[in-house]
């Protein structure tokens, strides 16, 4: 199970370099990460799943040594 986390996050990653590469350097209609987030922390909501998403990723990195 650990393997398929690890590879899940891995292709997570890919995705967001592949999408960032394709929006800096292509005329395709994508954009950047940076204004996709700034686009994002304009709802409460979304602030709110940003935050919960760090503190998720924080507990289970560097918070649970197990």
């Amino acid at each position: 199970m650990r393997d398929i986390t690890i590879l899940v996050y891995v292709a997570c990653g890919l995705a967001l370099a592949t999408t960032e590469l394709l929006a800096r350097f292509t005329r395709l209609p994508v954009p950047t990460l940076a204004a996709l987030f700034r686009w994002m922390m304009r709802k409460r909501s979304a602030q709110i799943g940003m935050l919960m998403a760090w503190w998720w990723i924080g507990w289970h990195f560097l918070g649970d040594g197990a």
